[in-house]
């Protein structure tokens, strides 16, 4: 497997195509040409594919120690098949994050059950403070001159790349800030900015669910992250579960416990 400097990942080679870039010792080098190879079989003679030509089977090869390592005249950056094991998504999952939406209701209204992006140095920047409220977001609660009681909160948070502009208020949702809002931050956000800092890639996913009492509200959030860096065996990975947040928005702590 190659790795592809702009998705930030390794890629099989069957998926190189002309144009895409790879990593070699003197920096990015793009391919001009991908052409399947054939060959005559080892062994008891030559094998033919379904469509008639001859074929000779390929293997992965598992290399002891440092799973990244250069290969050919030009020293291209490759990694065994391993590390798509470290992702949470899809092998090729896009540069931007992907919103699951509840079905509207009467209204036309959608909560947003789902979030998942694909983080690296890149893709975290750009975060913006929200210029609108969230659906459900009691703007009378929060009193001048007094701790915030009601964040607009993040889903993707504003320090791993989350925009809260109107084009992105499927983004906010109404949280109480002393407990759940400082306890995503804390035991999740956090976390995953300081390892992207270190140059991993990370599949980051937030899934909501709501009270029926108040359908704005989420009742819990669970935040799942798995990473991964060139030159390094292990997946880095996280769960999180944020439990305290209560349905009734006023009644969220100005302290934390």
């Amino acid at each position: 497997m190659a790795w592809e400097p702009g998705q930030e990942k390794c890629l099989g080679q069957r998926k190189l195509a002309s144009g895409k870039n790879g990593q070699t010792g003197e920096g990015k080098r793009s391919t001009s040409s991908v052409t399947p190879a054939t060959a005559r079989a080892c062994g008891d003679g030559p094998a033919k594919d379904a469509s008639g030509a001859f074929v000779e089977p390929v293997y992965n090869i598992e290399v002891e120690g440092d799973h990244c390592y250069r290969v050919g005249e030009q020293g291209l950056l490759v990694h065994n098949a391993s590390a798509k094991e470290c992702g949470l998504f899809e092998d090729r999952f896009g540069s931007e994050p992907e919103y699951t939406m509840e079905p509207a209701d009467n209204t036309g209204k959608q909560r947003t059950k789902l979030m998942r992006a694909r983080l690296n140095k890149d893709r975290v920047k750009g975060g913006q403070e929200p210029t609108v409220d969230p659906e459900g977001y009691p703007s009378t609660v929060n009193q001048p001159n007094q701790p915030v009681k009601v964040a607009r909160g993040h889903i993707l948070a504003k320090e791993l790349g989350g925009k809260a502009d109107a084009a992105n208020r499927r983004n906010l949702i109404p949280i109480c800030q002393q407990t759940t809002n400082i306890s995503m931050r804390d035991y999740a956000e956090n976390k995953v900015a300081e390892i992207i800092e270190e140059g991993y890639t990370v599949d980051y996913e937030v899934k909501s669910t709501y009270w029926s009492k108040d359908p704005w509200i989420p009742m819990t959030i669970t935040i799942r992250a798995k990473g991964w860096k060139c030159g390094v065996d292990d997946c880095w990975k996280i769960k999180t579960v944020v439990l305290d947040q209560i349905f009734d928005l006023s009644k969220c702590p100005t302290t934390r416990n």
